[in-house]
């Protein structure tokens, strides 16, 4: 922060106001009655203000006005609010609360309470053993292991569940909280040697969720399978070829998975021929179908990239001689005289395509396939092709939507270049590109450029959403609402 700021925040300070004082700052300058040294435009007008306040930046303004509104909300609220992510820290008042002491895993203000409060009895505002609020929470705890072990020798007991308010009929453990909510190997540790089961239907499925073999290895050792928990398929929406083998080493069947098999969700999943071949050798059925009804190589010959359909190739011994496949196939791989060839000879191939075919464009952009959606886009597929849930979620979302939420600016310019509909509403989550694109800003992480999207839908005639905007990012929110060129 700067020495001598111009302006002084108010003793509650709320974004509201300031995004009003910026756009105000913004209309003065645009009339003239002020001058900025710049463009006209929000984002300088927030910076001048931020300055104004002492900050270096709107987002260092943003960033501490957020927390200083967060940290006032009472304890019931506050502990509510970090049920779900993003991580916070600890509430300003954990010294002088039973239940946000636990929260912030604060060693010795829970060993003060415990004086007076029981370690195995359920309460507070969200109702749960103080076990739960340790290990359960978004919160940046500062000690949960010795937090929890403290608990466990007053008497709590490493079995004890509770209820999210999202899944009522799905009672959790602490166990999955320690692994993939805090993290936090010591605290699965104690949990396991005080007898808590690995086996919860829980926690193995969200440790492959991240990049802790560790912790994984820590579950292995202590017995955790993973019939029940879906584990396998789980470690299969990642390319990390270690923690897949290691959860098929424990003993994970291939073949015995909810659904289609392992070797069908991996090739959905757009998985390496290395990841396909750990599962051959763990024993996958080369013969099973997908729920398409697929053979393996029609699978990989749809789904997969040209490594994949060469892999299939070599471990299936066959060969595709339809030529509608072979003509998938080849746009995808980029055998584009190949698929000219193919299309010489059955010039009506692009009117057979069945869903399956239509929702290739939107996988291919989630795989970041640019060039092949292109190519696909070329050689005959709608610029409406509709995803078939498989990538997206929304049966019905266009390559437009997909492209919007993975901020693929380069390929949004090419689908409006060809007509796409900027504000066609998909069936699945009913949305328009421009609302998939303020989803992805808070929840998809893809860090494409969100905003040089926005700019372009609004543009093409993108119309606004109504809705509350209060949680939208500030560069999300003037991307949205910036004058237009």
């Amino acid at each position: 922060m700067n020495n001598q700021p111009k302006r002084t925040l108010p003793r509650h300070p709320h974004l509201d106001h300031l995004r009003a004082e910026a756009k105000s700052l913004l209309k003065s300058w645009q009339s003239g009655e002020s001058q900025l040294p710049g463009e006209p435009k929000l984002t300088l007008a927030q910076f001048v203000l931020a300055q104004e306040y002492g900050f270096e930046s709107w987002p260092k303004l943003h960033a501490h006005v957020e927390k200083l509104t967060f940290d006032r909300l009472d304890s019931a609220t506050w502990l509510k609010r970090v049920i779900n992510s993003p991580h916070r820290d600890p509430h300003p008042d954990y010294q002088s609360d039973w239940w946000l002491a636990l929260a912030a895993g604060d060693v010795e203000s829970v060993r003060q309470f415990l004086k007076s409060h029981k370690a195995d009895e359920p309460g507070g505002p969200l109702n749960w053993y103080p076990i739960n609020y340790v290990c359960n929470l978004y919160v940046n705890s500062f000690d949960p292991s010795s937090t929890v072990k403290l608990l466990l020798d007053a008497g709590a007991d490493p079995h004890t569940q509770y209820i999210h308010p999202d899944y009522p009929n799905d009672p959790m453990t602490a166990l999955w909280g320690a692994c993939r909510i805090k993290q936090d190997i010591e605290t699965v540790r104690i949990l396991l040697e005080a007898g808590m089961t690995p086996n919860d239907n829980e926690s193995l499925y969200h440790t492959v969720e991240i990049d802790r073999p560790d912790i994984l290895q820590l579950l292995i050792d202590y017995g955790v399978e993973e019939k029940g928990s879906n584990g396998l398929l789980r470690s299969l929406d990642f390319e990390r070829p270690l923690q897949i083998k290691m959860v098929l080493d424990n003993g994970a069947d291939p073949n015995g998975t909810m659904g289609e098999g392992a070797l069908h969700h991996a090739i959905r999943r757009g998985r390496s021929p290395e990841i396909l071949q750990l599962l051959v050798d763990a024993g996958a059925n080369l013969k099973a179908l997908s729920k398409e009804r697929l053979t393996l190589l029609t699978h990989a010959s749809l789904r997969g990239s040209p490594g994949v359909y060469e892999w299939a190739v070599q471990v299936t011994g066959e060969s595709v001689d339809d030529p509608l496949q072979n003509y998938v196939h080849a746009v995808r791989s980029g055998n584009q005289e190949k698929a000219q060839e193919i299309l010489a000879q059955h010039p009506n191939l692009p009117s057979k395509f069945a869903p399956i075919h239509l929702a290739l464009p939107c996988q291919a952009i989630m795989s970041g396939e640019t060039d092949a959606v292109l190519r696909m886009l070329k050689y005959g597929w709608p610029v409406q092709a509709p995803d078939d849930g498989s990538s997206t979620g929304s049966r019905g979302a266009t390559p437009l939507h997909t492209a919007v939420y993975v901020g693929n600016l380069a390929l949004v310019d090419a689908l409006i270049e060809l007509g796409a509909d900027v504000n066609y509403v998909e069936p699945g989550y009913n949305g328009t590109p421009l609302g998939w694109a303020v989803h992805s800003s808070m929840f998809g992480n893809y860090g494409g450029d969100l905003v040089g999207c926005i700019r372009s839908l609004r543009k093409a005639g993108a119309k606004l959403e109504e809705g509350d905007s209060s949680n939208w990012p500030d560069k999300i929110y003037e991307a949205m609402t910036e004058p237009l060129d």
